[in-house]
């Protein structure tokens, strides 16, 4: 499905409620995730020569565990004046050379 299928389909709200969703079912594995942690246990049974006289894996030691991970927020420092005005010529000038504009006080020659 293209992009603009899926925007046309779907509103935000819809989106938004997808999303967390699958944020609840994050760690919960899928039918596919299943299928998957069979295979991957087949394969090591099968290079492992099938645990002679070790641990045999089971399913569980397939299943990846998932967390989100929390960014450690910086302090809130002040903006100087001189940032300001420092950031606001940067963003004019992206917005310009975007654009094609020129700024009033240059001119075309």
């Amino acid at each position: 499905m293209s992009v603009r299928e899926c925007r046309q389909k779907h509103t935000h709200r819809e989106y938004d409620a997808l999303i967390a969703h699958l944020d609840s079912e994050w760690n919960k594995p899928s039918r596919s995730d299943y299928y998957q942690m069979q295979i991957a246990l087949e394969i090591r049974r099968f290079m492992t020569g099938f645990s002679k006289g070790g641990k045999n894996p089971e399913m569980g030691d397939f299943v990846l565990p998932f967390a989100a991970q929390e960014r450690e927020s910086e302090p809130e420092r002040e903006i100087t004046p001189e940032e300001i005005k420092s950031r606001s010529e940067i963003s004019k000038a992206v917005w310009f050379g975007r654009t094609g504009q020129l700024p009033k006080s240059r001119k075309k020659p």
